[in-house]
């Protein structure tokens, strides 16, 4: 799903696959956050075999809008900043913390539509796309 340019060659630090055997620590992660807390049992064992940590310094790109990424971030630590334009100046729109998502928008509308940067040091859960355009679809309490 995600367009030829990628927001992962962004030079982020893989941490690690999430431990494939703790269901209990990825489910535990994911119902501090509103939107994951009615997961199926199937849909967090998908996540936990496919989802992965990143980490993210001071000023890398999370997302930009001149593509869809190939992950869904959900930010665990950090903070970060939504970035706007107006005749060629940037400005923040709104700055994202620990439960912020980021890249979902542009995947459900099928167009890049956020410029995201990282203010601070940034751990993210990196979800790939497909399994949350398929948690969407087949969950009615995903939205």
């Amino acid at each position: 799903m995600a367009s030829n340019g990628n927001v992962e060659e962004n030079n982020f630090k893989e941490e690690k696959n999430i431990n494939n055997n703790d269901l209990k620590g990825i489910q535990a992660i994911l119902n501090q956050y509103e939107l994951f807390k009615n997961l199926t049992e199937e849909e967090i064992k998908l996540i936990n075999n496919q989802a992965k940590i990143l980490n993210y310094e001071i000023g890398q790109t999370l997302s930009t809008k001149t593509y869809i990424a190939s992950n869904v971030l959900l930010i665990l630590e950090g903070e970060s900043r939504l970035i706007g334009s107006n005749d060629g100046n940037e400005f923040t729109i709104i700055k994202l913390g620990p439960g912020s998502i980021i890249g979902l928008g542009s995947i459900l509308s099928g167009s890049g539509n956020e410029s995201v940067l990282a203010s601070t040091q940034i751990k993210a859960l990196a979800i790939p796309d497909e399994l949350i355009v398929e948690c969407y679809k087949k969950n009615k309490t995903f939205k």
